[in-house]
This record gives C-alpha cells, structure tokens and sequence, in this order.
C-alpha cells in the first residue's frame, strides 16, 4: 500500500499526529502535550508519512525568530522526529528530514537546529554540535547582545515561554542528562548575507563559522 508524506497545516490535520506522540514520547506530561499542540502548534509545520490514514512517522518544524550577527531572521527547530516503533529503521526519517531540508531552502531559513537523544543519529545529514542547552531563559537583553545568535524574546515568545513554566511537568522531563544542540545549514547562501561574508561559502564552511560563535539557545519546545 502506498505511503504518503504529507505536510500538516491546520489544527484539524495536526492532532491527527497526537496519538503517535504520546506513544512515542510517555515521559511528557498529558498537561504538556496538551499545551504543545493547542499552543505551540498554531504557527508550526508538522511533516508525516501516512497509509491509509494512519500516521507511521512525523517531524515537527517549529519556528523562532532569532537574533543572528545582530540581523533578525526566522530558523526551525526540528522537534518531535518520531516513528511507530513497528515501522522503524525503514528510511521514514530520512524521509522526512530530506523534505524538511528542501522546504527550508526554498523559504531560505538559513539554519535549523534540534537537540538529540544521540548525537550520531543526525551527523549524516549535516547536523553538527554547537555548544549545549541553556537552562537559563530568563536574561537580560544587554547579557543576549553578547551573543551572536539568540531568540528574540518578542510578545509571542514571552507567551509561549511563560505558558510552558506554568506547567509542574514540560518538555525538558525527556531531555538528555546533558543535552547538546546541533546546527545544520540548510541555506548557505542566506547565511553568508546575514553573517556579512562576502563571498559565497558551502555548508561545511558557514557551519565551522557558526560553531566559532557565542550561542545562546534556551527553547525546548
């Protein structure tokens, strides 16, 4: 039978991909994974593979506005890669990340970034570790301008932010004991013009520039 992979847009499509979640992800609270899909899925992109109406894999795509060499630009987090555990190691998620990859380019996001249970799943395609998670959210903007690359901390973010500690149990209850965060070029061009490079480089070059920067990631969802 046919497998289709689809993009998910509208709310209706994307709780389609509840079930998978908790199947996949039990540590998370039924408040958090409540919160995630009523709020922090209004503005995402869920990517499946689908037969006959069931979902067997997704990939979440979640965006932030980020401060990057002092130019305000959007990136991806990819969150919530995950198969049903009878239809793994059957190329799905390389599936779905090629499709994001594509996607990314053609909006020309310049990067995305997700945090592994294990670093050597992603290395294949392109991801490079950057540094590790920051625990702490709460900074002052003078301490963020130190960075070269943070999230901008606007109204939508504030909310987004302030609803997650809200609840006794969030997303970081399936973190790694030491999470790491990994960055993938996924438009070099667009890179070279925020980072003022003046020549064109190729992934592996505007990546070993980002890995030589300050980066303060904090978002985990």
């Amino acid at each position: 039978m046919a497998r289709t992979l689809r993009i998910l847009n509208t709310e209706e499509e994307k709780r389609r991909t509840t079930a998978l979640y908790r199947r996949c992800f039990p540590e998370d609270s039924e408040a958090f994974v409540d919160f995630y899909y009523r709020e922090r899925c209004r503005g995402n992109r869920i990517l499946s593979i689908e037969e006959e109406g069931e979902v067997l894999s997704m990939l979440h795509l979640n965006p932030y506005r980020i401060s990057l060499f002092s130019r305000e630009t959007e990136i991806s987090y990819v969150y919530a890669v995950a198969t049903e555990e009878r239809f793994r190691r059957q190329g799905m998620m390389r599936m779905l990340l090629r499709e994001a990859f594509r996607i990314l380019k053609r909006e020309r996001v310049p990067l995305s970034y997700l945090i592994p249970v294990e670093e050597a799943i992603y290395t294949p395609f392109g991801y490079e570790t950057v540094g590790r998670l920051q625990r702490e959210r709460h900074i002052s903007e003078e301490r963020l301008r130190e960075y070269s690359l943070y999230c901008i901390r606007d109204s939508a973010y504030q909310r987004l932010i302030a609803g997650e500690e809200r609840l006794e149990n969030g997303a970081g209850e399936g973190l790694p004991e030491d999470p790491k965060i990994m960055m993938k070029i996924t438009d070099p061009d667009r890179f070279c013009e925020l980072s003022g490079l003046s020549e064109k480089r190729n992934e592996a070059d505007c990546l070993d520039r980002l890995k030589k920067q300050k980066i303060y990631i904090s978002e985990d969802i």
